[in-house]
């Protein structure tokens, strides 16, 4: 049986916080980003640091970046014009090599990676896997709590269906043997109500910002995310 392939990034692009310019020290919206690709239907590939956090390199000089891909945009867009300052940030925010920085491991000189200057460095955010184990709120333990989910048999071999919706709100159904989750992710900047498509009584197994209330509605705030199965 082929799945699809289940991931938000990968070192040819930049990093998904970035892409979506999600707030610095937002852990709701990336675990709502978690929540909203891992559980579908198919295999979850997930680009290293996303687990905790990481965000794209900041370069401060245009010679910082030395990828082909960056060079030839940085010539053209200087030909056509464009201040240097807002190639720096364009790039930042888009380029692949932002993307590819040692990953984050202690608070220490070359965030535990290693002892010497790495090939790729550049200023970067202040989270690291070591702060992370130590918060069981954190994004770490929502991306393990997630995946625990992902590997028992109705979120890994059920079927998928996406479920009609509001516009913020991003929600599916897996079932498998008659056994129904459904999964449900406000994307927006507001709170949002959403009715689980059931007669049944659901109990929550994951949840993040959101709260089930009576005849099966769900409170989400904004970047809120909630796993429900049928009783």
């Amino acid at each position: 049986m082929s799945l699809p392939a289940l991931t938000w990034g990968n070192h040819d692009i930049s990093r998904v916080l970035n892409r979506l310019n999600v707030n610095a020290g937002d852990e709701d919206f990336p675990k709502a980003l978690a929540v909203c690709m891992y559980l579908q239907r198919g295999i979850p590939i997930i680009y290293y640091g996303e687990e905790i956090g990481m965000r794209n390199l900041n370069y401060k000089k245009l010679k910082d970046f030395h990828d082909q891909r960056a060079m030839d945009l940085i010539q053209l867009l200087q030909g056509l014009g464009y201040a240097d300052d807002d190639i720096i940030q364009l790039l930042n925010q888009q380029d692949e090599m932002t993307a590819r920085g040692p990953f984050q491991w202690k608070n220490e000189k070359y965030v535990g990676f290693s002892q010497h200057h790495p090939w790729n460095w550049a200023d970067h955010n202040t989270v690291t896997a070591e702060d992370a184990e130590s918060d069981s709120e954190g994004l770490l333990a929502f991306y393990r709590a997630v995946l625990k989910i992902k590997n028992t048999p109705l979120f890994s071999e059920g079927s998928y269906v996406l479920l009609n919706t509001k516009t913020n709100i991003y929600a599916y159904e897996r079932e498998l043997n008659g056994q129904k989750g459904f999964v449900v992710v406000n994307l927006g900047k507001q709170p949002e109500n959403y009715r689980i498509p059931t007669i049944k009584i659901i109990h929550t197994i994951l949840a993040n910002k959101a709260n089930s209330l009576v005849d099966n509605v769900v409170t989400m705030a904004a970047g809120g995310s909630i796993v429900v199965m049928e009783e």
